[in-house]
């Protein structure tokens, strides 16, 4: 018997995509799809790309365990150029070798010798991994851009502190390239989710429609499940491999030490204060953002310190990879970074996991369970500031008295985007985005705001399903015609 019922090309299309999606039996199916996947990072486009043309001297940095190593050796590996690769950790004699040479020539001959293989000019690219635990200098970085017989990739962490004295002049000769913990999109790579359900939802976002309910209830299930792991790639590893949330916790408090180590070494050559310790603002985060407005207190670090007494510890743990700060920004006008307030500023964790695994147990279930309590609220708002930083804006806050609080602020093009994240059932009734969502300001976008329900509008505020953060990208800004023969007389 012929089907009477005729189904249109859009819905047969949704159809096949929940159909591909079905785990059926649900978590235990969604927990064994964990196995067996090459994560792919979008970053790898950037070092693919400096492998094949990039001159300058390639310095990349990140936070501890972001997957800094794993992505250039990849990258390296599916080139066609050859390459040697030297570890400051795993061989004491490089220092030696590495700080010391006298030029080129040296530098090459010896570490043919310490590798055991030629490395030819024009071909081999030299990778050095954990250059924090050298003592090149920046001159002596310089000089290997100098000389364009060789290519050099340098990587580690606490870069930023190791070079903070790098000169103008001297970053002309190198390239730099930031990794972040896997954003949710990267994510989403364990479970097979497809290309075309990424575009479904993606279409979705950028016509503020609802997407399917299906496909809304098992996005929301995994972005729950990334507030639970996080980005960083070997705590994903060990998900997948064990299945154990005890084992995660266990990684997260791993990478915890020794980002506490990191800074126990570089406070003891700054020291300013015997009594106050980096590792001290480190462990207050969580208490910090789970108050009311999240903003860094220093007074609850001691009651008579200042912000301007310990801005170097600061500096120490936003420079480390480990925090970033979203600082607030008194007007929402454009160049928002010229109404910045230096001291007033919200402090959070460079990858979500880390942060829910402090808070707890319950904290992970409630994120699991989509629940709201305040700390669930914080770790909402650190993933979604997280993927706003991996995505490239600069995120402020604004707080006002008479308009309210906005969690989040940012520049996209020419426009500034209001955007709040709101987990819970009074989401619709806030003050201060209706407020701006009424603005006549050209220059201000509609408010957005994220939720755990699927896509609908109110009082001209589009709330969006908080995965859909990992569809707000940086506007490309298109300039007129410059070229030389358009002003040819």
């Amino acid at each position: 018997m012929k089907c009477c019922v005729e189904y249109s090309k859009q819905e047969w299309k949704t159809n096949k995509i929940v159909a591909e999606i079905d785990w059926k039996t649900h978590e235990r199916v969604i927990f064994s799809r964990l196995r067996c996947i090459l994560l792919v990072r979008k970053i790898e486009k950037n070092i693919a790309n400096w492998i094949k043309n990039g001159e300058k001297t390639l310095i990349v940095q990140g936070g501890r365990q972001v997957g800094k190593t794993y992505t250039i050796r990849k990258c390296l590996k599916r080139s066609n150029f050859k390459y040697v690769e030297f570890n400051f950790i795993d061989d004491f004699r490089l220092s030696k070798i590495v700080d010391n040479f006298t030029d080129m020539d040296d530098l090459i001959l010896k570490l043919s010798l310490l590798s055991g293989r030629k490395i030819v000019p024009g071909e081999t690219i030299i990778f050095l991994d954990e250059i924090q635990h050298s003592n090149l200098t920046v001159e002596k970085i310089k000089a290997f851009t100098d000389d364009s017989r060789y290519r050099f990739i340098l990587s580690g962490a606490l870069l930023e502190i190791k070079f903070e004295k790098l000169e103008a002049s001297l970053a002309s000769a190198f390239q730099i390239i930031r990794i972040y913990p896997l954003d949710f999109e990267e994510f989403t790579q364990v479970f097979h989710i497809s290309e075309d359900v990424l575009n479904l939802v993606k279409n979705a976002f950028k016509e503020k429609k609802p997407v399917d309910s299906f496909i809304h209830q098992r996005m929301m299930e995994i972005f729950n499940l990334y507030l639970v792991i996080g980005g960083m790639p070997g705590v994903v590893e060990t998900y997948r491999n064990f299945e154990d949330i005890n084992q995660v916790i266990e990684e997260h408090k791993s990478i915890v030490e020794q980002n506490k180590l990191d800074f126990s070494r570089y406070w003891k050559i700054n020291s300013m204060d015997g009594k106050i310790k980096p590792s001290m603002v480190y462990d207050m985060i969580p208490y910090q953002l789970c108050k009311k407005n999240k903003r860094f207190k220093i007074s609850d670090i001691n009651v008579n310190l200042r912000y301007a007494r310990i801005k170097d510890y600061f500096l120490l743990l936003w420079k480390s990879g480990a925090t970033f700060p979203v600082f607030n920004a008194n007007k929402i006008v454009n160049k928002l970074e010229f109404h910045k307030k230096e001291t007033l500023f919200k402090l959070f964790y460079n990858d979500v996991g880390i942060l829910s695994s402090i808070c707890g147990k319950d904290a992970k279930l409630s994120a699991l369970n989509n629940e709201k309590d305040v700390c669930n609220g914080a770790i909402h708002e650190n993933a979604v500031a997280q993927e706003l930083l991996s995505h490239g804006f600069t995120t402020f806050y604004y707080s006002n008295k008479s308009k309210g609080e906005i969690d989040f602020i940012v520049e996209n093009g020419r426009k500034i985007i209001p955007i709040d994240v709101r987990i819970g059932k009074n989401y619709p009734r806030h003050s201060a985005i209706f407020s701006f969502s009424r603005s006549q300001d050209e220059n201000l976008e509609k408010p957005m705001v994220f939720t755990g329900e699927n896509v609908f509008e109110e009082n001209s505020i589009t709330f969006f399903p908080i995965y859909m953060i990992m569809f707000l990208e940086k506007a490309k800004l298109d300039f007129a015609d410059i070229s030389v023969e358009k002003f040819r007389m």
